[in-house]
């Protein structure tokens, strides 16, 4: 054999043993999908062996491909999560301890900035101390995970926290904890693809938002029976404990997530021996899709294939500032347990400089509520009776007005009856604007306001218009408007 031949045979054993390494990280990573779907499904729930044997055999069959695997690169870095993760989830709160013992359940709230300082955090954690009476109180734990990526406003907003609901914070009801920065990939050079069509900035937001739920979960996965997550933006409803407990009491059915409202991720239940599993399925997807979609799917791999909601709900969202940056999110829960009994909160508009002007509509309205009661700071509103497509509500002011922002409020202020479905907002120099206005944008679920959305308001407004863009059935009520000048 020539020298030169048995020198590339030796450089090439090297090279042979990185290919073994790496198809035998592969074979791990697969071992380790069937174990912890089957798992999962062997878990103690209401249903015979024979059912449970048979969704095991079904999770074996079908195991689903891990998106962001396909790579030695993303694997190296979803591995490094992992890693990271197992040291920072038996760290201490910043502020608050554990219980002595476990409790029922952990409600799990994780907790960022919104874009002009609103803060939702402080009605959240009020409205579970009031709905709760003290015997409830001593079965939950909540968990508030301060998540901003601005480590400042995670510091300022934990002490508040504490300095507000100290005696529940010294008791082991509620602690606040924050995660390094290094837990998190650098979104700024890997490069984020979601599985379906968003934008940048949504496809970061939701892949944030994805591994701030699965953080918050390995946190809190052994300090209670069941695990519930919320969002920092809900109330409560009363014995919202008792109501949760004597569901899951009576649900016998094989299930892995219980449903407490119909909104997004908020008020999904699960077992605590199920949640660090849910939470590895959050992280390898992370940047995939968002979690209600991605989790439905993994539910319905485990044997779940349809929700299971409580009925009333029994969480309601408030929050009408998201997260993410010119996103609104006035969406309400009419199944909410009391819903129409009293003001929604997410409706409340505060009082606007609104000068003086005429008011123009082409529809017609119930006795006793005019149009000047929807702009004139009335304690009424103004109700349409016709609401047709191209039917308008206009503002027409003397002389132009450098207008800061515009809010306006549809629907009755208990239940959201008689809302606007599709209408618009426009602005203009000169009338009629609901014809040649410029457009600032549309309601969604029967709210506008101009600062949420981002919309740039012209100088030198002259005119404001409301216009209904599709007939709907039934009336129309226009509650609250207001207009900031400068």
């Amino acid at each position: 054999m020539s020298p030169r031949r048995t020198m590339k045979t030796k450089s090439s054993i090297p090279k042979i043993g990185v290919q073994i390494g790496l198809i035998g990280v592969v074979i791990i990573l697969v071992n380790y999908q069937i174990f912890y779907y089957s798992q999962a499904a062997k878990q103690t729930c209401n249903c015979d062996q024979k059912e449970t044997k048979h969704k095991v055999a079904m999770v074996k069959s079908y195991l689903p491909p891990i998106p962001g695997y396909n790579s030695v690169s993303a694997l190296t870095m979803k591995v490094g999560l992992h890693a990271n993760l197992t040291w920072w989830s038996s760290t201490a709160p910043l502020y608050g301890h554990h219980r002595h013992k476990k409790s029922v359940i952990t409600l799990g709230i994780p907790s960022v900035r919104r874009p002009s300082g609103r803060n939702y955090i402080m009605g959240t954690i009020k409205s579970i101390i009031d709905n709760t009476d003290d015997d409830e109180k001593s079965r939950i734990t909540v968990v508030i995970f301060v998540a901003d990526f601005n480590e400042t406003w995670n510091q300022e907003m934990a002490a508040k926290l504490y300095a507000n609901f100290r005696d529940y914070f010294e008791d082991g009801m509620i602690q606040v904890v924050n995660a390094p920065m290094s837990i998190y990939p650098d979104f700024k050079t890997n490069s984020i693809k979601g599985a379906i069509r968003d934008t940048a900035e949504r496809t970061l937001w939701r892949s944030k938002q994805n591994l701030d739920f699965a953080f918050l979960m390995l946190y809190s996965k052994n300090l209670s029976e069941y695990y519930i997550q919320l969002e920092d933006d809900v109330v409560c409803a009363q014995h919202f404990v008792e109501d949760i407990e004597t569901f899951v009491n009576k649900t016998k059915r094989f299930w892995i997530c219980l449903e407490f409202t119909e909104l997004g991720f908020i008020g999904k239940l699960f077992r605590s021996v199920h949640i660090e599993r849910l939470a590895h399925t959050l992280l390898a997807y992370y940047d995939s899709k968002p979690c209600d979609l991605l989790l439905g799917h993994v539910f319905r791999i485990l044997g779940q294939n349809a929700p299971i909601h409580s009925s009333p709900s029994l969480f309601q969202h408030m929050g009408k500032w998201s997260s993410l940056e010119h996103k609104m999110m006035p969406s309400v829960d009419k199944k909410f347990k009391g819903f129409g009994e009293a003001d929604l909160p997410i409706i409340e508009v505060p009082k606007g400089d609104n000068p003086k002007a005429s008011i123009l509509t082409n529809m017609n309205w119930a006795a006793g509520y005019g149009p000047g009661h929807a702009y004139n700071h009335s304690s009424s509103f103004f109700w349409a009776t016709d609401p047709r497509k191209r039917s308008f509500y206009e503002i027409v002011y003397r002389w132009p007005m450098t207008i800061k922002k515009i809010i306006i409020s549809t629907g009755d202020a208990k239940n959201r009856k008689d809302s606007l479905i599709t209408g618009s907002v426009r602005v203009g120099e000169s009338e009629p604007c609901h014809l040649k206005g410029h457009l600032l944008g549309n309601f969604v679920a029967g709210e506008f306001d101009s600062e949420i959305i981002g919309s740039k308001i012209p100088p030198g407004i002259k005119c404001i218009a409301i216009v209904v863009i599709s007939s709907q059935t039934g009336w129309l009520i226009i509650r609250d408007i207001a207009v900031f000048v400068t």
